[in-house]
């Protein structure tokens, strides 16, 4: 863009050839200054957008109808992907809420950012995207109802309102609402300053474990109201997950076939309620500004498993039901009803944000600007740090048998156009051929590799690690008891008191 004192010289320059002598009496000459101010002077600026981040926190895109599956899972999803763009190789950084949230706002990948079950909170030396977007004149405002994106994790960094909501927070008046929703409509209705440009995030985490989704939202997978609530009943006892973790770790209990089929149908139904959630946000969002101002993101922060590579929830693996993530995209350089199949990480929105600000990224982003060309030949790397936290949510008894020594190693991934590897620490190694194995049932032979995508994979793996930002070595934080009871409740956190569990 030109700068102010640019156009003047410009101008100059172009002028003085067509102000000939021989067009001295020529009546138009009058006009020609005005019509070459008109033609040289620089574009107006393009408005700064809104920009929205809704997070499905745990939803994985495969069992979602937007991404083909065949049960209604996303009607809204879908009429949301008619209007914008769907990208069908989304990848998260990692297989957990924080790295994933802290990549989210800092563009970097885990082993960059520092934020993992090592060290559980974000340094100060990380520049996050609220806190470049309210130093530039946006209102910023935070809703989430996880307990690894709060203050005490350093992610409401930035954020001017920044709110933890929890889902089954009681709703003033008894408006038959989401806690969340009416959460953000009061932002909306009290706190909204018209002028300023605005970013809003929301995690929604209704498709973590436990699944519990309302009646309604389940029925569609359900024969009948005694089924869905005998399923409640039989996989979550005390409410929390904690009884099916262990139960399904500790190897002494397999779940059978119709056991899972109920598990994977309560998942559809809060994949199916979330949809709904989804919906109220985004006619908020639409209220309060005009698509054409405002991009809208709707993302995953990693997948789950259920009962996929012997896993359940989403840790202890960089699997394809853990990594692959939901990315829908609505706005001004996003096309109407268009699929992309390129790779894309959750690093991306990073830069795509800034940019639709006029800001640019810091050097050391790992993200491309979505709303630009697809970004040709690409490698994306993954990781999970030894799970800490993970291994805090099972019981005493399962920690000691042994059962869970197979998963005490730090993991990398790499996913090309068509290969992914995956190795962990201790020397253990999948390769995987996603073309015709995207269910990563067929490990490759290792000592193949002739296709130049699976050599540009291996060589992703064999960089060195990110330069950190942060060389600390604390665990942090710590959590109020409040927050303790509610991360057992959500299967952060195990039996044994302290501990503290993965999301």
């Amino acid at each position: 863009m030109l700068r102010d004192d640019d156009e003047p010289v410009t101008v100059a320059k172009v002028a003085s050839p067509i102000l000939r002598p021989k067009m001295r009496t020529s009546p138009w000459i009058w006009l020609a200054p005005a019509l070459l101010a008109t033609c040289s002077a620089p574009p107006p600026p393009e408005p700064r957008l809104n920009v929205v981040v809704i997070v499905l926190d745990t939803a994985r895109p495969d069992y979602l109808s937007v991404y083909g599956h065949p049960r209604p899972t996303s009607p809204f999803l879908e009429e949301f992907a008619s209007a914008g763009t769907r990208f069908d190789r989304a990848y998260s950084v990692s297989g957990w809420t924080l790295p994933a949230h802290a990549s989210l706002f800092s563009g970097l990948l885990p082993d960059v950012h520092g934020a993992n079950q090592r060290s559980r909170k974000i340094c100060e030396a990380v520049p996050l995207l609220a806190e470049r977007l309210v130093r530039a004149g946006y209102q910023t405002a935070g809703f989430s109802n996880n307990p690894w994106v709060s203050v005490k994790t350093g992610l409401a960094r930035g954020f001017e309102r920044f709110r933890r909501v929890l889902p089954r927070d009681a709703i003033p008046g008894g408006k038959p609402a989401h806690a969340t929703v009416a959460a953000v409509q009061q932002w909306f209705e009290q706190e909204r300053e018209e002028g300023r440009p605005f970013f809003l995030f929301v995690n929604l985490i209704e498709p973590h474990l436990p699944y519990k989704p309302p009646l309604q939202a389940a029925l569609p997978f359900f024969s009948s109201k005694e089924e869905f609530d005998a399923a409640v009943l039989r996989f979550f006892p005390t409410g929390a997950p904690s009884t099916l973790q262990n139960r399904h770790y500790a190897r002494q209990e397999p779940l059978d076939d119709r056991e899972w089929d109920l598990l994977r149908r309560l998942y559809e139904g809060e994949l199916r309620f979330t949809d709904e959630i989804t919906r109220a946000l985004v006619s908020l969002v639409d209220q309060a500004s005009a698509p054409a101002k405002t991009l809208v993101f709707l993302i995953s922060d990693h997948g789950e498993n259920i009962g996929d590579h012997g896993h359940i929830s989403h840790i202890f693996n960089l699997y394809e039901s853990n990594l692959a993530i939901v990315c829908l995209a609505r706005g001004p350089g996003f096309s109407a009803g268009a699929v992309r199949d390129d790779l894309v990480q959750i690093v991306d929105l990073y830069p795509t944000i800034l940019r639709a600000a006029q800001l640019e990224p810091e050097p050391a982003c790992a993200g491309v600007d979505l709303r630009g060309p697809p970004s040709g030949e690409r490698t994306l790397r993954a990781m999970l740090d030894f799970p800490y936290v993970s291994l805090g949510m099972f019981s005493d008894d399962i920690v000691a048998s042994g059962v869970l020594d197979a998963y005490k190693h730090d993991l990398v991934s790499a996913v090309g156009a068509r290969f992914k590897t995956i190795r962990a620490s201790d020397g253990a190694r999948e390769d995987f051929d996603l073309a015709r194995d995207p269910d990563e049932r067929a490990p490759l032979a290792q000592n193949d590799a002739s296709q130049a995508d699976r050599r540009a994979v291996a060589d992703a793996l064999a960089r060195p690690p990110g330069s950190p930002l942060c060389t600390g070595t604390g665990v942090g934080p710590e959590f109020d008891p409040e927050t303790h009871q509610e991360m057992q409740a959500l299967g952060y956190v195990g039996d044994n008191e302290g501990d503290e569990g993965d999301e």
